[in-house]
């Protein structure tokens, strides 16, 4: 016999465990997206609510093994180059990249200024010794002269310097701050893996990675929901390498007390992914159209080290050292299409940690990420 919505709404509301009820609301909740019309938007409201952390809209499968190779057109201009030839394109994102670098061009001149200052104090100051030395009055009085103005030219440049680096996060703010009609909301919670109770406050980890996702993506543009609500389960362990599971459409964190901001951003590129496959399929074309002819080789050859498995996989080309997570190439067990990328997970993750230094060290690759949230790439 039918579950009728009463029963539904009996189910969801009444209070049992969370694991209890997690995998019948699954269903109901595909039921409601693949016949809308069945159920109105109140019984919606309550499996919402009942569940905030699950998005029923616009949820996509993930991508099949037995697909065809991705034949997404390459993305075109200068978010190709590499970081050597990078130069901007004149477009919304590369406009963007320019103005991070501007900061960093800024804060190279206050430095160069602060230092230049330091050093004819420090002259100074030798002057001023040499003088007394010399027993020689009148110099000793004019070298002091000039010590007390270089001192006074050294303290101001210095402090120009410390002030613009503290107002730096906020300029690199206004440049990836999308406006707020175009703003929507990340809005995960966190759940034990256990499946025993979910957070009554999401951690801090996951508040902070929440609003900085909502500050820079546009999801009109992106195609998204305005609220995307993914589920991220903590691990009991500090140990565990966070991961994006493409088959539930959840991201899997360590232990609260250790996670990170930058991680959970990072597997959240996975999430937009997942959500919008075109946006995975130009991922890939573009790392490929970076790499061109190179093969696919160990991580762990790459990067000199062995944090990999034996199977991980991708082209080195020329991004950020530290970075060259973002050429991983995934390949499925049949060995045909790809299932996921690390472009867009490192790029948001690179735009978290310091705007600057990646539209510095990969300007190409933060062009190609600002395209892709905010538009205006081409």
């Amino acid at each position: 016999m039918p579950t009728t919505r009463d029963d539904r709404t009996a189910r969801v509301t009444r209070a049992v465990p969370y694991e209890a009820f997690l995998r019948p609301l699954y269903r109901a909740i595909d039921e409601f997206r693949h016949y809308p019309g069945k159920h109105d938007q109140k019984t919606h409201g309550i499996w919402a609510k009942a569940l905030p952390d699950y998005s029923p809209t616009k949820q996509q499968p993930a991508a099949q093994a037995t697909t065809e190779q991705d034949t997404t057109t390459p993305p075109t201009g200068s978010s190709c180059l590499a970081p050597k030839d990078w130069h901007s394109d004149g477009s919304p994102a590369a406009r963007r990249v320019e103005g991070l670098r501007g900061l960093a061009r800024q804060a190279d001149a206050l430095k160069a200024d602060a230092d230049a200052a330091l050093a004819a104090w420090h002259a100074s100051q030798q002057a001023c010794l040499k003088a007394d030395l010399a027993g020689d009055l009148p110099a000793l009085d004019a070298a002091i002269a000039v010590e007390g103005r270089q001192r006074a030219l050294a303290e101001q440049a210095h402090t120009a310097y410390r002030d613009f680096q503290a107002q730096a996060p906020a300029k690199a703010a206004s440049i990836l701050r999308v406006p707020e009609d175009r703003r929507g909301e990340f809005l995960a919670t966190s759940v034990h893996t256990t499946g025993k109770r979910l957070y009554q406050t999401a951690p801090k980890h996951i508040t902070d990675g929440n609003a900085f996702l909502s500050m820079v993506i546009d999801y009109e543009h992106l195609g998204i929901d305005r609220q995307t609500m993914p589920v991220v389960y903590h691990s009991a362990s500090k140990t565990l390498r966070a991961y994006f599971n493409p088959d539930t459409g959840s991201i899997h964190l360590a232990n609260p007390t250790v996670e990170k901001a930058s991680t959970y951003i990072h597997e959240a590129g996975h999430l937009i992914g997942h959500l919008n496959p075109d946006v995975l399929g130009l991922s890939i074309a573009w790392r490929n159209a970076r790499a061109g002819d190179e093969a696919p080789r160990s991580l762990n050859t790459i990067t000199k080290s062995s944090r990999y498995r034996a199977n991980e996989v991708g082209v080195a080309d020329d991004f950020r050292q530290g970075h060259e997570y973002t050429g991983k190439v995934y390949v499925s067990s049949s060995g045909r299409r790809e299932y996921a990328t690390e472009v867009l997970a490192t790029g948001l993750e690179g735009l978290y940690t310091d705007p600057v230094a990646f539209a510095v060290g990969d300007p190409g690759h933060a062009q190609y990420i600002l395209s892709v949230i905010q538009g205006g790439g081409e």
